[in-house]
């Protein structure tokens, strides 16, 4: 899979500006904005999403770039040293590999970060996302039933 994973400052205004501009291109459906992020309401509010998550420091973005596309925007929150939160797994309408870049993400995370201390990652996904929730399940995860979202985790004791 030729991709290339690019941490970005998401405090940064040109960052902001470039992560709007694509947000708002790929939330002009409701479909692809519930996926992302099922307690943003329609239509979608770059400022409201500013608000609820990248004001503070616990935040972290990353684009995943294949073929000189950004194809997926991907936030973590760190909960704690010891969990951290996929919070978006955000795509290209209709690009069908979310399942496989997030995974990838995971592993490339995994490898190339410090992770001394972290034993779990957590994902909410939303009901009837098939894709990313059969990729997590594949990939070890264990499913928790929930509201709107099924939340997704795995364990490491030692990474």
């Amino acid at each position: 899979m030729n991709i290339e994973v690019k941490k970005i400052n998401i405090h940064k205004e040109k960052n902001l500006k470039l992560i709007e501009n694509i947000l708002k291109n790929w939330f002009t459906n409701p479909k692809n904005l519930n996926f992302s992020e099922p307690h943003i309401k329609y239509p979608f509010s770059f400022k409201k999403w500013i608000k609820k998550f990248y004001q503070f420091d616990r935040f972290q973005g990353f684009f995943l770039i294949k073929k000189d596309w950004i194809v997926s925007f991907i936030i973590i929150e760190y909960l704690s040293q010891e969990k951290i939160e996929i919070k978006h797994t955000s795509c290209k309408p209709n690009y069908n590999e979310r399942g496989k870049n997030l995974i990838y993400f995971i592993k490339y995370f995994l490898k190339n970060f410090d992770k001394k201390s972290l034993n779990q990652i957590i994902i909410k996904v939303v009901k009837n996302d098939n894709i990313l929730a059969e990729a997590l399940l594949e990939n070890g995860f264990i499913k928790k039933r929930g509201g709107l979202t099924d939340q997704y985790y795995k364990n490491y004791k030692y990474l």
